[in-house]
């Protein structure tokens, strides 16, 4: 008898234990994202801050850790930090031990292995990026150096190979078949560190840390013998291991991203035929490739979240179309849209240009000398587009704010017109006509990045031939002033200001405002040069001053400050007029809608 009241009490306890385990997986939930900090897509973030992620339930905090809460840079590579959680809020935060750089882009990836505190996976990983700030920086360009590197040079980027928190370059060429690799010495010049030959004609090139071991590496597209070269960093800059992957078809552009939220850059290229897709196996040695054929071929890639579900989506120049490719989480694709666009699509950038919130393409045109903008319709759907004029054959495109007003702006490297176009955007992902530098003969490539350290982005070019590469640095945006308002009161020509001017003049008063402009980096009171000769408070600028305030004469200003930041006031028109930049920058208007 007693045996049976034990087997029975035994079966009792174990048919309410089960019952009790099923209470509890119907009840149990899978954890969800409620908010994230920065946002997705967003602007104009600090340079030091913190990345917090809000579930709707409590987590198991020992799950949310340096594997599973990652953040990359796409300048500064991988950012390590302190990873707290606050239990009442539910809220994992990671405060980055590093500041980021000025303008670039950052990735942050959750992975499935977060868990709550019942035990319940995130189920799909989570990715989201975000946009440093640039800090300054006018739109205004000038040559600053140019330095030789090797036969070819036809894709660069700026990125910090050594970790030493400066920005260096690398570059492709692919006449003399090799890398070429340029150290900052921490003042915004160059020298050369490292040249590796690569048994090929290299085309493009991309930096990000491949093996997770805390440095940038390399991968290049080869066009012989048709592969993608994956070069591993010593952790100085000098790449002594390096594995090929075939490919099949000339590969035209190649880019790194976390295509499958494993925190793992995976390698994509856009081929004459094709994307390929090769997944990282967690060391930085690479998976056969997965191959999505696109009618025509694709001649340029870009990764984003374009439809803002948590996983990185793909969008390619195939011709005459722009094409997205849609992720279905685990870093397989299918063509979501194919739209068309003006003839020979060849380069192509991603970015928020209308601040809001969703991420726009932006194409360069090879017949019609041209940019196209498409605007994002919240969907991840682009149906119509709007076309900019650039110069000849617009090899190479980037965004950027180039002009410190915190919007994306637009540079492209034009090959035949040996120049080099900048659109600045109005705010509203709505551009102003470019500004054309010439005399820069064959740029293949455009890449923007804060060079010398000021906030501002600045430009780097390869240059094809004569096999080189150009800094262009963005002149300060603090020379923003109006010629003649000689009391720095915002009012120009006013009889005080002609008290000044002669005042100064004499000895007998002091300039209110300096400007530091090229080319010859003297200083002197921009306000107090009328007659635009770069001499300011000479008895020319005397004539002209009283000429202007009695509505005689209308005061300019030196054509070595920035254009666009400077006002030209004519007494005689309500309307301030933007004076012509020097010669070698010319303004060109024209836009058409489709």
């Amino acid at each position: 008898m007693q045996k049976a009241k034990a087997v029975l009490r035994h079966s009792v306890m174990f048919f309410l234990a089960v019952y009790f385990l099923g209470v509890l997986s119907v009840f149990a939930q899978t954890p969800r994202i409620i908010s994230i900090t920065p946002e997705q897509n967003e602007l104009n973030v600090p340079l030091l801050t913190d990345i917090s992620v809000a579930f709707d339930i409590d987590m198991d905090e020992t799950t949310i850790n340096e594997a599973t809460f990652v953040v990359n840079a796409s300048s500064t590579g991988p950012h390590e930090g302190q990873i707290s959680y606050d239990n009442g809020a539910r809220t994992a935060t990671l405060d980055p031990i590093e500041d980021f750089d000025n303008g670039e882009a950052v990735t942050v990836i959750l992975t499935a292995d977060i868990r709550s505190s019942q035990g319940e996976s995130l189920g799909n990983s989570f990715t989201w990026s975000f946009t440093i700030e640039a800090n300054g920086g006018s739109g205004i360009f000038y040559v600053d150096t140019v330095y030789s590197v090797g036969g070819g040079a036809s894709s660069i980027v700026a990125a910090d190979l050594d970790n030493d928190n400066y920005l260096d370059l690398c570059v492709a060429n692919d006449i003399f078949d090799s890398v070429s690799i340029l150290l900052n010495d921490g003042n915004g010049t160059f020298f050369r560190h490292w040249v590796g030959p690569i048994g090929g004609s290299p085309i493009s090139i991309f930096a990000a840390d491949l093996d997770r071991d805390g440095d940038l590496d390399l991968s290049v597209a080869v066009y012989e013998p048709n592969s993608v070269l994956v070069m591993f960093n010593d952790g100085d800059a000098t790449f002594t291991s390096q594995t090929d992957y075939p490919i099949g078809s000339i590969a035209w552009d190649l880019i790194a991203a976390d295509l499958n939220g494993d925190t793992y850059d995976d390698l994509i290229t856009a081929n004459t035929d094709k994307i390929s897709i090769f997944l990282n196996l967690g060391d930085g040695t690479f998976a056969p490739r997965s191959d999505y054929y696109v009618a025509g071929g694709a001649y340029s890639v870009t990764a984003a979240d374009i439809d803002n579900d948590g996983d990185i989506d793909l969008a390619c120049c195939a011709v005459d179309n722009l094409v997205i490719l849609s992720n279905a989480g685990d870093g397989t694709f299918s063509i979501e849209g194919v739209y068309p666009g003006e003839p020979m699509l060849l380069s192509i950038f991603s970015g928020d240009l209308n601040a809001d919130g969703h991420l726009d393409i932006v194409t360069s045109n090879q017949l019609y000398n041209s940019v196209s903008i498409y605007l994002n319709d919240g969907d991840g759907a682009f149906e119509s587009h709007t076309n900019y004029d650039v110069s000849y054959l617009p090899w190479s495109i980037a965004g950027a704010d180039l002009d410190g007003d915190e919007d994306l702006d637009i540079a492209t490297a034009n090959t035949d017109g040996h120049s080099v176009s900048i659109l600045i955007n109005n705010g509203n992902g709505t551009f102003l006509p470019q500004l054309v530098y010439e005399d820069i003969y064959s740029p293949y490539s455009v890449f923007p990045a804060d060079l010398s350290g000021d906030g501002a982005m600045d430009l780097v070019l390869a240059i094809h031939q004569p096999d080189n590469i150009v800094v262009l640095l963005n002149l300060s945006s603090d020379c923003q002033y109006i010629p003649g308002d000689c009391d720095h009161n915002g009012t120009p020509l006013e009889l005080a200001d002609v008290v000044t001017m002669i005042g100064i003049y004499r000895g007998t008063a002091d300039p209110q405002y300096t400007c530091d402009c090229p080319p010859n980096g003297s200083e002197f009171a921009a306000e107090g040069d009328p007659n635009g000769n770069c001499i300011a408070f000479e008895l020319g600028d005397v004539v002209i001053e009283i000429a202007a305030y009695r509505g005689t004469d209308t005061a300019s200003g030196c054509e070595d400050c920035p254009g666009p930041r400077r006002i030209a006031f004519d007494p005689g028109n309500d309307t301030p007029v933007v004076p012509s930049l020097k010669s070698r920058v010319k303004m060109q208007a024209r836009s058409s809608t489709d």
